[in-house]
């Protein structure tokens, strides 16, 4: 939400998109959800409008984060 608002992106279901993602995928012990939230803000930034489109550098991205996460 901070990325979006940052970049004046408005949408109402962007805060609750996210809403599972608390406690580790809705206190499962899954996935962390800051490191999802993170990896939905570089979509927000970096993301493919359409399937066309190429996939690399938000791979990359998304890689990176994951690696330092």
């Amino acid at each position: 939400m901070a990325v979006a608002e940052k970049h004046k992106i408005q949408s109402d279901i962007i805060p609750a998109i996210a809403s599972g993602f608390c406690g580790g995928m809705s206190r499962t012990a899954g996935l962390c959800g800051a490191l999802a939230g993170g990896i939905m803000a570089l979509g927000i930034l970096f993301g493919r409008n359409s399937s066309a489109d190429a996939p690399k550098k938000i791979y990359a991205l998304t890689e990176r984060l994951v690696r330092d996460f």
